[in-house]
Parts: C-alpha cells; sequence; structure tokens
C-alpha cells in the first residue's frame, strides 16, 4: 500500500508497530489509510531513542535510532516491509553516547553520526535498500565545543546540505563563554557562499530544526529568547523561510506557533517541493508516566508563510507520546509524521 501523492500523511510508532494515517494537504483532516508494520523491539530508555525518519520520493522509507547496541538503521519498503537492519556500534572501549540523523537525499539516503561529547561527525550515503555507498567520511568543521550538543543538518533532494554548527560567540558577566549557531549551504563541489552566523542584537537564537526543497529554498525552526543579563525571558518558537544564499523571504514569524508555556516541546520542521511545509509539536496535558492525553499536533503552511487552516490534531484520545514528533516532505504537497505511543 503506497502514500497517495499530494496527501497528507501521518506514521505513527507505537511500541513495535507503525501505523500510516492520511490526510489531504488542506486545512480538514480524515483518515484515508491505515498500515501498521512490524519494528524491532529495544532496550534502551524510549524516551531518549533519538529516532528519525526518512522518506524518499518512492514511497521507500529509512529510521535511525539508538538502541542497546549502538545507532540502528531500519531500512523499509513502501508497503512497510523491513528489508535490512544496520548497526553503527560505539567504538571498542567507550561509553559516551552516539547521536545521528538520516535524511532524503535524491534516491538515496544520507546518515550522520558522532559521539558525544565533543566527537567528530561522520557522514556516509545508503541505497534505498540500505546497502552503503562508498566509504563513510568525516563531516568538515564538524568537531563541537559545546559539550553534549550535537550538528543539525537538513539534507536536500538534488545534492544541497544544510549544516549548522557551534561556534564561540563571545561570553557572558562571568566570563563563560557563549556558543551560537552558524550554517552554510554544502553542495556538489564544497560549500555555497560564505558562512551565516545566527545572531541578533539582544535576543539569542536556537536552530530547533531545518528542512530543504529541491529549488534551494529552506524552512528554519528556531526558538528565540531575550537576553537580560545571563537570563533568557520571552521565548518563543518561529519559523523563517529562506532561499538558497540566506536570503530570507520573509520574517521570522513567532506568532503562527503556540507559546513554550503550558508544557508544549518537540517542535520539527518539514518542507514540500511547492514550498508548503509543517511544524509537528507536542502539548504535554500530563506528567510521565501519567500522559496519556498528550497531543501530537501539526500546522500546516502556504509558502509566503501563511497558516493554511487550522491546526489538526493526530494523535488519538488517550494514545499518550513518547520521545520526538518527526515530520518529513515526501511526495509534491506530502508529509509524514513519526511519533511513538505510550506503552497500554
Amino acid at each position: 500500500m503506497r502514500i497517495s501523492p499530494r496527501r497528507f500523511a501521518a506514521a505513527s510508532f507505537l511500541l513495535g508497530s507503525i501505523l500510516l494515517v492520511s490526510f489531504p494537504a488542506a486545512s480538514t483532516a480524515r483518515l484515508v489509510v491505515s498500515l501498521p508494520l512490524d519494528v524491532p523491539s529495544y532496550s534502551v530508555d524510549p524516551y531518549y531513542t533519538d529516532e528519525r525518519l526518512a522518506v524518499l520520493e518512492d514511497g521507500w522509507f529509512a529510521i535511525s535510532r539508538l538502541s542497546d547496541q549502538g545507532l540502528e538503521l531500519l531500512f523499509f519498503t513502501p508497503e512497510g516491509s523491513l528489508t535490512r537492519t544496520r548497526v553503527i556500534p560505539l567504538p571498542p572501549g567507550t561509553t559516551a553516547p552516539l547521536v545521528g540523523g538520516i535524511g532524503a537525499f535524491g534516491d538515496r539516503y544520507f546518515f550522520n553520526w558522532s559521539r558525544l561529547p565533543g566527537g567528530k561527525a561522520h557522514a556516509a550515503f545508503y541505497s534505498r535498500e540500505g546497502e552503503r555507498l562508498g566509504r563513510a567520511f568525516a563531516w568538515p568543521y564538524s568537531t563541537s565545543p559545546v559539550p553534549f550538543a550535537h550538528h543539525r543538518y537538513a539534507p536536500g533532494r538534488t545534492g544541497r546540505i544544510l549544516p549548522f554548527f557551534f561556534f564561540e560567540s563571545g561570553s557572558d558577566l562571568f566570563g563563560q563563554p557563549v556558543y551560537s549557531q552558524r550554517s552554510q549551504m554544502f553542495g556538489p563541489g564544497g560549500f555555497w557562499g560564505p558562512p551565516v552566523d545566527l545572531v541578533l542584537p539582544r535576543h539569542q537564537l536556537q536552530v530547533f530544526d531545518a528542512a530543504i526543497n529541491e529549488d534551494g529554498r529552506f524552512a528554519v525552526l528556531f526558538r528565540r529568547c531575550r537576553k537580560n543579563f545571563i537570563f533568557e525571558r520571552d521565548c518563543k518558537m518561529g519559523v523563517q523561510l529562506f532561499d538558497g544564499a540566506w536570503r530570507p523571504r520573509g520574517p521570522l514569524r513567532t506568532d503562527v506557533l503556540p507559546k513554550l508555556a503550558g508544557r508544549v516541546l518537540a517542535f520539527s520542521v518539514a518542507m514540500a517541493r511547492s514550498g508548503v511545509h509543517a511544524v509537528s509539536w507536542v502539548k504535554e496535558l500530563g506528567h510521565p508516566p501519567s500522559n496519556l492525553n498528550d497531543q501530537l499536533l501539526i500546522q500546516l503552511f502556504r509558502p509566503d508563510g501563511e497558516p493554511a487552516g487550522e491546526e489538526i490534531q493526530i494523535s488519538a484520545e488517550g494514545e499518550g507520546l513518547l520521545g520526538w514528533t518527526q515530520p518529513r516532505a515526501t511526495f509534491a504537497n506530502t508529509f509524514v509524521v513519526a511519533w511513538r505511543s505510550s506503552p497500554d
């Protein structure tokens, strides 16, 4: 069963199974398809599995996650059959955790990983069946000075990758370093254009997620806080659109997403070929383990950044949520959202 193009889809990690449910990419939503999948079990803490989802244009998809063996890659057919499992183990004698993520890159997957703290990032390409294409390589300028922080990458589908690096941008009142992020488009032939420092006067910016489409346009999901001496206040989530040269296509919109107050977390963004983009988040209505009323919500946006209809609740009542929500673009105007449900 394939996901129909020009539809909105959601994939649910349901403790060993995935449900694919399809919605029209509009202001209303209705269940179209439900596809159960068998996913191997794991033994690590479900709150820290660091799951990532990637979906190719032909419907093949892959999941990366932490397991008790290291970093695990699961490759699936469009029908949901698991074709291959690969594991990147921890180096012998080390206990620091691995972090990584997988993304769609044309007709193949781009996977990057590093070891915390301060580990150098590596990357490799994989076919849709899970075969590694060529050798793994070290990612340029990837050693982070920030303990227990790793870089974010937004793989495109036509040879572009949008990486974000940490750098020391100043110091606080106590002389401790303050870290910010910079980015530089990477594609065939190396880096494109000069690096861009994501620094605002009197504000602190943090990149939560980013997504890039075939035209080189991209959306960045920021957390913006007002700096008051050493404290942060008035923190808001916002999304901003750019072209391939980091030229803004509009302002940073902090008025279209919920405020961080009230236990709202786990924001992620995806961008389709047409420029339509989507932001998903989790609204906590309880405290673990009593989180059965938590909600997974998503908001679709038009290419100009304006909301397309009302926000949509994807998760079922009483289902509960664990882990991070992961929207990803697949077809022209199709998205897939991944999440994990609570145990029964």
